[in-house]
């Protein structure tokens, strides 16, 4: 065999490798693997999701070696001690404390550049609310991939027919919620609130619990801000937010249909009450979902429905989304972009749905087999799917959660434990957040 002929045979061998390995290492020019690392945080089981999520994309995409990295505790802090040591994660896990705060700090790339460069990507996938929340000045900083929006009650089937209330539907209202959480509230004796001789010091079965008091100001008008996104003036003073949470804390005080905060009741919290069942309606999150799966089992029937409309047809619900964001100092922006993609992708999104952990951002998968027509409990998850369009979020600035903390949680505190009146409480709320507001 002369030289060129074997030249031209191992040439061809070679070309015939490398048209194989394409997405693999190349062990003949000895290329390392582009190395990825994500930065997580929150509950366990959507660590484990996400891992097998990723290992199962690893294997399409042996050219990109991807390293996850779970902080169960002091997630921000470590965030940022390793960008100060420039060793930060390429891939960031965020939610709404993490996100407004690093944003803030310069910590994110641009992502827009990707989103209209990379054809097979399809933004229009996501509901728009849930990109709206990672995005300024039309620009967006962040992928969503699942929220937990407070807009939805857990209702208790079995205490509802037993005590002759209507089951809700999601076209409910405040007045339609009032009258069910009075005949689902009942003493040692059977009475409910407003019969004669009942006993508020005797309640076996309350008709609600819930304190995610934000859902009362929205529903009835009440607004926090004036402008989410750029915040000037604080109208929680406003007579339709006062309103509101005059009707939230009537609820215990007044109408008798709800545990007092701070007030030792068999079952513990709120949750407690609902699983034992001395609880008709529970207001919470998808957050509880997974967990009232295991506890609740088949020992009653229960769903959710929608939180009810306010006396002028309103609503809004206090709603958290979670995502992944590039760091903006990441050696590898677009080896980072397709990891990030497969993060906030279908198959991710449908695992964590299957689990009840998250409501998908994608709009496909919310609507599916993966969520609304997923068999188990409860039948009206589609009821998340339509609370998106009323998300409210808290106000887009950097020192806003340090100012609530300091001057708005320990009044709203007083007022739900009944030592301060509701209209001085947001008042007093309202002067200093807006005079914080005036500094920006």
């Amino acid at each position: 065999m002369n030289i060129t002929k074997y030249f031209l045979i191992l040439y061809g061998i070679l070309l015939l490798l490398a048209c194989g390995c394409s997405k693999k290492i190349s062990s003949l020019t000895g290329t390392e693997p582009v190395k990825i690392k994500v930065a997580l945080t929150g509950p366990y089981e959507a660590n484990v999701i996400v891992s097998e999520l990723l290992g199962k994309w690893q294997k399409e995409h042996e050219g990109i070696a991807v390293e996850v990295d779970y902080t169960p505790q002091f997630y921000s802090d470590k965030i940022l001690t390793e960008i100060a040591a420039d060793s930060a994660p390429d891939i960031i896990f965020c939610d709404g404390d993490i996100f407004v705060p690093f944003f803030f700090k310069d910590v994110f790339l641009d992502l827009t550049s990707f989103v209209e460069s990379d054809k097979s990507f399809d933004i229009k996938r996501f509901y728009p609310e849930t990109l709206k929340k990672f995005e300024s000045n039309r620009k967006l900083y962040c992928l969503p991939a699942g929220s937990r929006s407070s807009g939805i009650i857990y209702y208790n089937k079995d205490l509802f027919k037993r005590s002759g209330a209507a089951l809700p539907d999601d076209n409910w209202n405040t007045t339609e919620f009032l009258a069910a959480a009075k005949r689902l509230t009942a003493d040692a004796n059977g009475r409910h609130p407003g019969d004669k001789a009942f006993d508020p010091g005797r309640i076996t079965t309350y008709g609600y619990a819930g304190r995610t008091w934000e859902n009362f100001v929205y529903s009835f008008g009440g607004r926090f801000v004036d402008r989410w996104d750029d915040p000037a003036k604080c109208l929680l003073n406003e007579n339709l937010a006062v309103a509101g949470m005059q009707f939230a804390m009537d609820l215990s005080y007044k109408q008798g249909v709800s545990p007092r905060p701070g007030v030792p009741v068999n079952g513990g919290s709120d949750r407690g009450l609902f699983v034992s069942g001395q609880l008709g309606m529970f207001q919470s999150s998808i957050g509880d979902l997974p967990d009232l799966r295991k506890e609740i089992g088949d020992r009653f029937g229960w769903d959710v429905v929608l939180f009810p409309k306010g006396p002028s047809g309103k609503r809004g619900f206090p709603t958290d989304v979670s995502g992944y964001a590039i760091y903006q100092m990441t050696g590898h922006p677009q080896e980072a972009w397709e990891v990030l993609k497969c993060l906030t992708g279908e198959a991710g999104q449908a695992m964590l749905a299957d689990a009840g952990i998250l409501h998908p951002s994608d709009m496909k998968i919310a609507q599916g087999e993966h969520w609304a027509a997923n068999p188990l409990p409860p039948a009206n998850k589609k009821a998340l799917n339509d609370a998106v369009q009323y998300s409210e979020y808290e106000p887009f600035h950097q020192m806003w959660r340090e100012a609530w903390d300091r001057n708005g949680a320990p009044r709203i505190e007083l007022i739900l434990d009944n030592k301060m009146p509701v209209k001085q409480g947001l008042d007093d709320i309202t002067i200093d957040m807006n005079e914080f507001l005036s500094h920006r």
